[in-house]
């Protein structure tokens, strides 16, 4: 969940996720889908080493219709991502993202976090707040519920990006679970 508006701390695996994101975004290649999650973790980054074996990266497609496997029967789409402006007027990017559930039982879904970076020196953008009630007031997306087997819930998420960063690498991690990253550009 994006409750925080500081950013996380930059560990070895996002660092090796972020230059992998970077070389698939560069390639012309269709994404290649995610068969098998990684090995679980504990919440701490991996080593370079197991950053390097266990790479989740997954290219955004042309029209944002992304989806890959985020744990077993569990998947993760990646939708309608677009520029926006937040509740202050500033530039954002919106995208929806939906989870999946068909791992036999109800899967925590307020136990996952989403995190986007951006630009050449991806940047840890800061969660946005999209929309206000008529008090002016508004809240960060994040899920409330749990997802129950064999349905799906969808939030619209909102970051702080700047209007000229065209890269765009988008963290799911759901606790107790390796993170899943979608890569890819929005134009500007």
């Amino acid at each position: 969940m994006n409750d925080s508006s500081s950013p996380r701390p930059f560990g070895p695996l996002r660092a090796v996720a972020l230059a992998a994101a970077v070389l698939v975004a560069g390639a012309c290649s269709p994404p290649a889908p995610q068969d098998e999650p990684g090995p679980a973790a504990s919440g701490e980054p991996a080593s370079s080493a197991d950053a390097g074996e266990s790479s989740r990266v997954t290219s955004l497609n042309a029209d944002f219709t992304t989806q890959a496997q985020l744990v077993e029967g569990l998947t993760a789409a990646v939708r309608n991502v677009e520029r926006t402006t937040d509740d202050r007027g500033a530039p954002a990017l919106a995208f929806d993202l939906t989870l999946t559930n068909a791992t036999g039982q109800p899967f925590d879904a307020t136990r996952v976090a989403v995190f986007v970076f951006h630009g050449p020196d991806s940047k840890e953008a800061l969660p946005a707040i999209l929309e206000t009630d008529e008090n002016g007031y508004g809240t960060l997306a994040h899920f409330d519920a749990p997802v129950p087997d064999g349905q799906e819930a969808t939030v619209t998420y909102g970051f702080d990006v700047y209007p000229d960063h065209e890269q765009v690498l988008i963290e799911i991690v759901p606790e107790g679970s390796e993170g899943l990253y979608f890569s890819g550009t929005v134009p500007v």
